[in-house]
């Protein structure tokens, strides 16, 4: 999914565009036989996998479209199936291990400064995950820690941190920001007080972030189809066992105060800090300056683009 709308972004089509008109005036041979890999790999049967809801064994022959449009495939069996790869399988070097890179991309047409931090995350089944999802939702709640330290001085619109276990990253985001700066540092104070106790994380808090990530796990789950398609890629896409939202929701209940607190220490401090994370900012010509200034007084070594 994440792989699929990273293809599908502007800057992306671009590139791939330019590639294949350079290469339909120099090699349009080539062009033919690399986009005839590309249907054989998309339109593979060992690479397939189908979720179908609905009355199935009603149907008289339910493989019987797929041996009609691909004669001579023959019966699959579960031990040719074609191992999936996942978006954490293609993980460079700098997602594996961030460490101070940064882009820092200029674009004539905006005024404000949208900004995300990247650094090493955790597994599904990690056993801080559970922490980790209750610290992210404590902090990034309306009227909660981060809305009080960014936007509540109006340093910027939102700010949040998000977890991606999928590609085993977390986030910082920062967005519609008049001075992103400011704002990044106000978020990193905010973070550097709880993890050392100067602000208090109460029993309140952890209850709220609790019921938020619960209620948003079930209203995703709020029809037969939504739970279909949840179950489907959970379970064949991911490779987890079939009861894992019961077991992750039981360990979301189980975390306490000193748990979120290690998970904030551990895992979100090191957002903060350029040997241990990397950033994307964009922003107007006019602050491109100011923001590559303070960034790299902060260890990241930024790479400066534009937008034509």
């Amino acid at each position: 999914m994440a792989g699929t709308a990273y293809l599908s972004t502007a800057p992306m089509q671009a590139q791939l565009y330019a590639k294949y008109r350079g290469q339909l005036k120099t090699n349009p041979k080539g062009l033919i036989e690399d986009l005839k890999q590309q249907r054989r790999l998309v339109t593979g049967q060992s690479a397939m996998r189908f979720s179908v809801r609905g009355s199935v064994n009603s149907l008289l022959h339910p493989v019987g479209a797929w041996v009609e449009h691909f004669p001579g495939r023959g019966p699959l069996k579960p031990k040719d199936l074609a191992k999936l790869t996942h978006v954490a399988d293609k993980m460079t070097p700098c997602g594996k291990k961030p460490s101070g890179q940064g882009i820092l991309y200029t674009i004539p047409s905006t005024q404000s400064t949208f900004m995300c931090a990247q650094a090493r995350g955790v597994e599904y089944d990690h056993a801080d995950c559970a922490a980790l999802q209750v610290a992210a939702a404590c902090l990034s709640a309306t009227n909660s820690f981060l809305w009080n330290a960014c936007r509540g001085p109006g340093l910027c619109y939102g700010a949040s941190i998000d977890i991606d276990v999928h590609m085993v990253q977390m986030g910082l985001l920062i967005w519609n920001s008049p001075d992103v700066f400011a704002a990044w540092n106000a978020a990193r104070q905010c973070i550097e007080s709880l993890a050392s106790c100067k602000t208090t994380i109460k029993e309140t808090d952890l209850v709220a972030a609790k019921s938020n990530l619960i209620f948003g796990h079930a209203d995703a789950l709020s029809t037969a189809a939504a739970a279909a398609h949840a179950a489907f890629i959970s379970q064949v896409i991911r490779g987890r066992p079939a009861n894992y939202d019961r077991v992750a929701m039981q360990k979301l209940q189980s975390v306490t105060i000193s748990d979120v607190l290690s998970a904030i220490r551990k895992y979100i401090v090191p957002l903060f800090a350029a040997n241990t994370s990397i950033v994307g900012i964009s922003t107007s010509p006019a602050k491109e300056a100011d923001v590559y200034r303070n960034f790299t007084k902060q260890g990241y070594r930024l790479e400066r683009r534009k937008s034509s």
